[in-house]
C-alpha cells in the first residue's frame, strides 16, 4: 500500500526560508532598509507561535496552518518595515535649554531606558541652568517637566514611548548643568552606556538605579 504525499507536514522551515530570502532580496535591491532586521529580530517569538500552529494544524488542515503561519510572517514582517528608518522612521532630536536666573539648586531626575547618557558642565560664563539635546527615533523621545519655586529648580525626564515598544535608532541623551548651581541628579535607567564628567559641578547627591550598564 502505498503512503500518500498529502500526509506529510506543513512545509514550514520551507516558507520561513522563502520569506528570508525575499526579505534579503529587497533590501539587496533597497526596497527595504538593513536596520528592519532589529525590529524583526526583537519579535522572534512569533517563530515560536508559527512553528506550533504548523505542527498542530499541519497534517490535519495544512491549508489552514499556511494561511495562518502567512498572515503571521506577513504581520511581523509588516509591523518592522512600519518602524524602520524607512517607512515614517528615523531620528528625532529634541533640544531643551533653560535660563539660569536666580536658581540656586538643580534637583534632576532621568528615565530612560536603554542607550547613551552624556553628563557634563556648561561653561562658567553660561547663563543658561541646563542645555540637553535628545536623540531617539522618531515613535519615541523625551517628555520634560520643569518647575522652578524660589531659588530651588526641578527638572525631570523621562523616556516617551510611541506606538511601538521597539526601533533601530539608538537612544542618545547629551545633558550639561550650569556650574553655579548645587545639583542633586538621579538616574533610573534599564541599560545604558553612561558618560561624562562631572568634576566642575557642585554634586550634593548621585542616585543611580540602571540594569545592565556601563
Amino acid at each position: 500500500m502505498s503512503r500518500r504525499r498529502g500526509s506529510q507536514g506543513f512545509p514550514f522551515f520551507a516558507l520561513l526560508l522563502i520569506v528570508t530570502g525575499v526579505l534579503l532580496l529587497l533590501q539587496t535591491l533597497g526596497v527595504v532598509p538593513w536596520g528592519m532586521w532589529i525590529d524583526l529580530w526583537r519579535l522572534w517569538p512569533v517563530l515560536l507561535i508559527a512553528a506550533g500552529v504548523a505542527i498542530l494544524l499541519g497534517r490535519g488542515a495544512p491549508w489552514l496552518a499556511g494561511f495562518i503561519i502567512v498572515a503571521l510572517l506577513a504581520g511581523v514582517v509588516a509591523l518592522a518595515y512600519t518602524a524602520s528608518d524607512r517607512f515614517g522612521g528615523g531620528t528625532n532630536t529634541i533640544t531643551l535649554e533653560e535660563a539660569l536666573d536666580e536658581t540656586e539648586r538643580l534637583k534632576a531626575t532621568l528615565d530612560v531606558g536603554a542607550g547613551v547618557i552624556t553628563l557634563g558642565s556648561l561653561s562658567s560664563e553660561s547663563e543658561e541652568l541646563f542645555r540637553g539635546e535628545f536623540r531617539s527615533g522618531r515613535r519615541s523621545g523625551v517628555e520634560s517637566t520643569f518647575t522652578r519655586t524660589g531659588d530651588t529648580a526641578t527638572l525631570k525626564l523621562e523616556r516617551k514611548r510611541g506606538a511601538f515598544f521597539f526601533g533601530s535608532v539608538k537612544e542618545e541623551w547629551t545633558l550639561d548643568i550650569s556650574r553655579a548651581v548645587t545639583v542633586e541628579l538621579a538616574i533610573n535607567a534599564g541599560a545604558v552606556e553612561l558618560r561624562g564628567d562631572l568634576s566642575a559641578l557642585d554634586v550634593r547627591d548621585l542616585v543611580l538605579k540602571a540594569g545592565a550598564s556601563t
